[in-house]
């Protein structure tokens, strides 16, 4: 059985480039389970449409994608973006797209590696993210990061023909290191 456990030489932080994009990557995408909590259950994804976007992330002055990979394998993504330049403030998202990698610390490590891969490129002062009040995993990793809750939207969202709570949260840096506000 392959260890999956987190050890820095296996896994992979880097910008995503259109030669990533692979037919097992439009599967886990376009999987429900994966894209649950995600805005992207109501897309349809091909490797056409995926090269695409991620040729526009390349492009955009405003987004930074980049891609974990396990190995070799592109297993999820990281997105910062749009980047409010004025307040030096960003949103991020992240996405594990094969579910035998979740709940082992990936994420978490991953996403302090991007922060600060990022930081020359983006002066981050504070991430946002958000969350549906249900999606109580996501809810553990931000707050394991050292995110904060910001506010709440009542009823914000639909899940599963259900109206919940949109949890904001925001996690302030200095040099690309998270840090209590």
């Amino acid at each position: 059985m392959e260890n999956l456990d987190y050890n820095e030489k296996d896994y992979q932080v880097r910008i995503l480039k259109p030669k990533d994009v692979t037919p097992e990557y439009v599967v886990w995408i376009s999987d429900p389970k994966i894209t649950k909590y995600s805005r992207n259950r109501y897309r349809t994804f091909t490797l056409d449409s995926q090269i695409k976007y991620v040729e526009e992330m390349i492009d955009s002055p405003d987004y930074h994608l980049y891609g974990i990979f396990h190995k070799k394998t592109h297993i999820g993504n990281i997105t910062f973006g749009p980047m409010d330049w004025i307040n030096n403030i960003g949103e991020a998202r992240v996405v594990i797209g094969y579910k035998k990698y979740w709940g082992k610390g990936i994420m978490f490590s991953c996403f302090k590696k991007s922060l600060k891969m990022s930081f020359g490129i983006y002066p981050f002062f504070k991430v946002c993210s958000n969350t549906y009040s249900n999606n109580l995993s996501t809810i553990f990793a931000i707050k394991k990061l050292g995110y904060v809750k910001e506010g709440l939207r009542k009823y914000h969202r639909v899940f599963e023909d259900t109206r919940v709570d949109l949890l904001e949260y925001s996690l302030f840096l200095e040099y690309g290191e998270p840090v209590k506000k």
